[in-house]
Formats: structure tokens, C-alpha cells, sequence
């Protein structure tokens, strides 16, 4: 299976510009966060990957809630929350 994305978006010039992206990240953050689960289960010792906290989490979201309100105001630049 391929994973792929594409992403279009409007440069500072106006243009818009198109970028392929030939994998997805997703699924690998998806099964590093099941593995720490289950190790976790299995060792009560077991550190996580440090991209896998809580924080890193809501930064991610973060993120994403900035870039919809952004798509919502038609590209204006908006403030992303730190955590």
C-alpha cells in the first residue's frame, strides 16, 4: 500500500502552489502510540516516546485547529496556543 498526500495552499504572492507528499505519517505515529501502550501494559517502567505525550498531542492539534481558523479567514495569519 502507498500513502500519499497533497497539499494545495497560497503562497505570499498569491499563486497557488500544490506539494505531494508520497507518504502519511499517520499510521506510523498510530502504531509507535499502540506499542507504547502495550509495553506500557506489560512494564510498568516503560518510558514513551517523548513525541508520544500528551503535550506533543495537544501542540499537534494546536496546530491543526490554527490552520482551519486560517482557512476560515481566508490565509490570515493566526496565533497557534502553546502548551
Amino acid at each position: 500500500t502507498i500513502y500519499a498526500f497533497q497539499v494545495l495552499f497560497t503562497n505570499e504572492n498569491g499563486q497557488c502552489q500544490t506539494t505531494f507528499y508520497p507518504f502519511c505519517g499517520v499510521n506510523e505515529e498510530l502504531k509507535a502510540f499502540v506499542h507504547d501502550i502495550v509495553q506500557a501494559n506489560k512494564d510498568g517502567d516503560h518510558k514513551a516516546e517523548p513525541r508520544s505525550s500528551y503535550v506533543e498531542g495537544a501542540r499537534d492539534v494546536a496546530v491543526l485547529e490554527a490552520m482551519l481558523e486560517s482557512s476560515a479567514k481566508q490565509g490570515t495569519m493566526v496565533q497557534v496556543k502553546k502548551f
